[in-house]
């Protein structure tokens, strides 16, 4: 089993739906079948709306802060085991 850590980013909301999220399906399915675990696939979006999954993290991309966000949120995963 693989251990490393995958970041899947999309530009939209999380439960968007429509076909984000079809997508999402796709790209977790995706994940699994390159041998990630699910702990270890996790997401970023430009607005969550469901806190609750440490896996998911907020992030407008064209927000400087959110990028500040962001890179300290993939140093704590990496400190946590393999990194992303």
């Amino acid at each position: 089993m693989n251990s490393k850590k995958i970041l899947l980013m999309l530009h939209c909301e999380q439960h968007t739906g429509y076909a984000i999220g079809i997508l999402e399906r796709v790209f977790f399915d995706a994940a699994i079948k390159a041998g990630f675990t699910e702990e270890n696939i996790y997401w970023s979006f430009s607005k969550v709306t469901d806190p609750a999954s440490s896996n998911t993290i907020e992030c407008v991309y064209k927000n400087p802060d959110h990028a500040l966000n962001l890179g300290k949120f993939l140093e704590q995963q990496n400190r946590s085991g393999t990194g992303i």
